[in-house]
């Protein structure tokens, strides 16, 4: 590639050059590609050190990607089911976006200036901004408000977010995506299931049993088990008050929801890693 085609490749958006590639390229593309081409990881978003992938989503590399693929085929998967085909044009904001590793992936089909990504954590944004010449990242607090206008956004997703905060917390946000969403827009995030309770006195009884549990979380088991059937809140502080580990039943986020948003369901537990995608919609009228 001349020095002249390679400038000009570096200045297109990758959904023109890359919009309508099948899904295990556009995988391959942001992972081993890049790893054969130069100008391919000059051109699409890197990784951060190992050390920080690691600490932040438990996994690097291209583990860490092709999970993070999976999450984002969901989300778009709803979003064309309930809503329509992402397009250019789609707004799109990561709440909790960490270093961008599902993010990136829209790039296929968004224009870059409508990706944004939000953040508590000023490292894994300066990571973000740091290996991606493409979308905006910006840091938010523990509760909202968010930074963004009224109706800005067609889709607004969480992953391993609303796992983790405290009702409260949780109460915020979900007023405020509802304020930031267009009429018609679509909020997608997800959740422990059910099954991560039992999990988690699993995991104390036989160290080792499932990685993705947590022994300190839920002692009560039976009481954890209650709640959650009887559609409370179901969380326990085990890091800080307002951030623990959270499982939010579909009873729940109907008809806690439903002041803002119509919850159209939940998807069923997915890749052994106990995350329940709870959709919802903001109203058109």
């Amino acid at each position: 590639m001349s020095q002249d085609a390679l400038a000009q490749l570096l200045r297109t958006p990758p959904r023109t050059t890359f919009a309508g590639v099948p899904d295990d390229v556009w995988l391959w593309l942001n992972t081993a590609g890049q790893r054969l081409c130069p100008a391919l990881e000059e051109y699409l978003p890197g990784l951060p050190n190992e050390a920080l992938q690691t600490r932040v989503v438990g996994m690097s590399g291209d583990a860490a990607l092709g999970h993070a693929f999976n999450a984002y085929r969901v989300f778009k998967r709803l979003y064309e089911a309930h809503v329509g085909p992402i397009e250019a044009s789609t707004t799109v904001l990561d709440f909790g976006c960490g270093w961008g590793r599902v993010l990136r992936f829209f790039l296929r089909e968004v224009d870059p200036a409508n990706l944004f990504g939000i953040d508590t954590n000023p490292e894994t944004l300066q990571a973000g901004q740091a290996t991606s010449k493409w979308g905006t990242f910006q840091k938010t607090d523990r509760f909202a408000p968010s930074p963004f206008a009224e109706q800005q956004f067609d889709l607004i997703y969480a992953y391993s977010v609303f796992s983790h905060l405290s009702e409260e917390c949780h109460a915020g946000w979900i007023a405020e995506f509802a304020r930031i969403l267009k009429p018609g827009g679509m909020l997608v995030v997800t959740t422990w299931a059910r099954s991560f309770i039992e999990d988690c006195a699993r995991l104390r009884a036989e160290p080792g049993a499932n990685a993705h549990a947590d022994p300190k979380a839920f002692q009560d088991l039976e009481g954890a088990l209650a709640a959650y059937d009887d559609g409370r809140y179901c969380f326990d502080p085990v890091y800080l008050p307002s951030f623990g580990q959270t499982c939010i039943s579909e009873r729940y986020a109907s008809e806690r929801w439903m002041a803002h948003l119509d919850v159209l369901g939940f998807t069923p537990e997915r890749g052994g890693d106990h995350q329940e995608f709870i959709v919802a919609r903001k109203r058109a009228g």
